[in-house]
């Protein structure tokens, strides 16, 4: 998974690697892994803020483990990985965009789906 050319802690133009999204930083890759792996979290605890005692705990983890792997990498991409937003001149300090934006736009869709309080009230 954390397979491809990678020389960190090489920096820039000095840097050789699959991921040049993140030349500009001198760790590790498998650091860089567990970075956003701990921001892809943060997102996902954000919706469990907003879904809390609306669907079930299995549905949340499913959910989680869905937009940490498929959801999450294509919006860090858009943002950080020289994807359409950063072409447009985005910046995202320290993934308060990133993480915030995708924690508030899924159970913002996902509420579309519930029935209101009137509906099941009658």
């Amino acid at each position: 998974m954390l397979s491809g050319k990678d020389n960190s802690p090489a920096t820039l133009t000095a840097y050789e690697g699959a991921y040049g999204a993140i030349n500009w930083t001198g760790v590790p890759l498998v650091v860089k892994f567990f970075f956003q792996l701990v921001f892809a979290g943060t997102a996902a605890t954000i919706v469990s803020g907003a879904v809390a005692e609306r669907i079930k705990y299995l549905s949340f983890i499913v959910f989680s483990f869905i937009m940490a792997i498929c959801i999450y990498p294509v919006v860090g991409h858009w943002i950080w990985g020289g994807g359409f937003l950063a072409a447009r001149g985005f910046v995202d300090f320290a993934g308060c965009t990133q993480v915030h934006s995708i924690g508030g736009w899924r159970p913002w869709r996902a509420s579309s789906c519930w029935p209101t309080h009137r509906e099941i009230l009658g």
